[in-house]
């Protein structure tokens, strides 16, 4: 059996490998709700530390994340006519220190645009490694090498 481990590992509070098998063991094809559901129900369960259960701090984390969305959906269109498909531009980019500053900023200095590029590159190797089972795909891995 493969051992499971969090991506980060200080985003949670809990040991993946049994917040792992409690989804598992609440179906085949679970739905965020009914982790959420588990998680209420059985307090004394690794899942139930993954998740805030004070409302108001809840609150709050759910307002920075919709404030992340929100951010991260601002676009740009560009070039929409009948005979090509619209490019979509983001306004803002996230830094490394977690802030957005404006798109424009990287076009106008190199240093930023090279982190800009440097960091697209890293995002298609997590990409890549994501699916690398699918060999389908080969020509595209390829490319990214």
């Amino acid at each position: 059996m493969l051992k499971a481990t969090w991506r980060i590992n200080t985003l949670f509070n809990a040991d993946a490998q049994t917040v792992s098998e409690e989804i598992l063991g609440i179906g085949d094809n679970v739905k965020p709700d009914e982790i959420v559901k588990y998680a209420r129900e059985h307090k004394d369960s690794e899942l139930h530390k993954c998740f805030t259960w004070d409302d108001s701090a809840a609150a709050v984390k759910w307002r920075i994340h919709e404030a992340r969305s929100i951010i991260g959906n601002l676009v740009i269109v560009k070039d929409q006519n009948e005979e090509s498909e619209p490019m979509y531009i983001r306004i803002f980019h996230k830094t490394a220190e977690t802030n957005y500053q404006p798109i424009s900023l990287y076009v106008k200095d190199m240093d930023k645009y090279q982190m800009l590029l440097d960091e697209a590159m890293r995002e298609l190797r997590a990409f890549k490694k994501k699916y690398a089972n699918l060999s389908e795909l080969q020509e595209i891995w390829d490319l990214i090498d």
